[in-house]
């Protein structure tokens, strides 16, 4: 039996943004019980109370009514075409569920079509956001380390989040501004909006877009906040903190292939330009080190895997990394970083103890 889906999904699903991926799951998972569909109703009963509205109103009818008259289409083949249906159901589904799926899915579909054209109306009545009720509540969620998850929103917008992150954000966007808090990694593909800007709060820092392509770095453990511009303009600004320390008064401006770099305190550090590859690679899980320390690449592997990892000997603390990793298991950057540097390593469940070779 599949997992249910995060409430976060199911709200992409009733808003019509989901990847094909995301769709397959959630109608076979509603497919499998009227339980579920319910589980979908009751997410519906929060987006209304919550007054969410989609950006486009009549985009959002589109969506939901070509949905709707798909789903119509497959009842009618349905009724048509049981008999030949069930067979198929047989062959493919495992014992203990063919007697009953094809009847829980036609009741799925059934209640999805109801669910759509509820909430189509229901976008109709609070298409004006100034109507709607705004909830200031942060949602929050934390990921471990080894993993990462993609949040899609009802602007548009998308936001990847590394292994080690927090992200914290409203249930429903003013008509005001976006606003979301980070602490660790993300990766940010905002959508245009030019009356809504998109603020990031990162500790003693604040980006600000329009609609661009960026990624911050912000860990707790790291001594710096580094922001780099994919796509676009975005302005970031820093803020002393309780202990003193200088922000500079106006926001940087960073263009494409820019970053900036800020202390943990909000001063500023550095900006620079260049090729930004190695900054973003991350979330296209290709893992990369360049020249830089072991000490810091132990960081990125902790990080990457969820593992500890222990460096014996301050030599290779200091020693260089130059590498490019995409997919590949612990066990196989291990055994590379040993051809290069000729060390020797354990893995006893989730603890790396490295040290040079004797």
């Amino acid at each position: 039996m599949r997992k249910a889906p995060e409430d976060q999904l199911l709200v992409n699903y009733l808003l019509g943004i989901c990847t094909p991926k995301e769709l397959d799951f959630v109608e076979q998972w509603l497919a499998q019980s009227p339980g579920n569909v319910q589980v979908l109703e009751q997410v519906l009963e929060k987006l209304n109370k919550a007054g969410h509205t989609p950006i486009s109103k009549e985009r959002s009818k589109k969506r939901l009514f070509r949905q709707v008259e798909s789903d119509l289409i497959a009842a009618r083949y349905f009724s048509k075409a049981a008999s030949t249906k069930v067979k198929e159901q047989q062959e493919t589904t495992p014992s203990g569920f063919q007697k009953t799926s094809l009847v829980v899915k036609s009741l799925a579909l059934v209640a999805v079509v109801s669910i759509a054209l509820v909430f189509t109306f229901q976008i109709s009545k609070s298409s004006n956001p100034s109507e709607a009720s705004h909830i200031t509540e942060l949602h929050e969620r934390q990921l471990s380390y080894g993993q990462t998850s993609t949040f899609r929103f009802n602007d548009g917008s998308v936001i990847t989040l590394n292994g080690g992150s927090t992200l914290r954000y409203p249930e429903q966007f003013s008509p005001q501004t976006r606003e979301v808090y980070l602490e660790g990694e993300a990766f940010f593909d905002i959508a245009p909006d030019q009356n809504r800007p998109f603020i990031v709060h990162v500790g003693n820092t604040t980006t600000r877009v329009l609609g661009t392509s960026f990624n911050i770095k912000a860990y707790s453990n790291d001594e710096k906040i580094q922001v780099t511009v994919i796509e676009g303009k975005v302005g970031v600004s820093g803020k002393p903190n309780e202990n003193g320390g200088s922000a500079p008064e106006q926001p940087i401006i960073l263009g494409e292939n820019q970053w900036a770099t800020y202390h943990q305190s909000g001063e500023f550090f550095e900006q620079g330009e260049g090729n930004i590859w190695e900054q973003i690679a991350w979330k296209d899980q290709v893992l990369i080190f360049n020249d830089k320390p072991f000490s810091e690449v132990a960081k990125m592997l902790e990080r990457w895997y969820g593992v500890d990892i222990i460096l014996q000997g301050e030599q290779l603390q200091d020693a260089k990394l130059k590498g490019e990793h995409k997919n590949m298991s612990l066990e196989r950057v291990l055994q590379s970083i040993q051809f290069i540097l000729g060390i020797e390593y354990t893995i006893e469940e989730q603890v790396v103890t490295i040290q040079a070779a004797e």
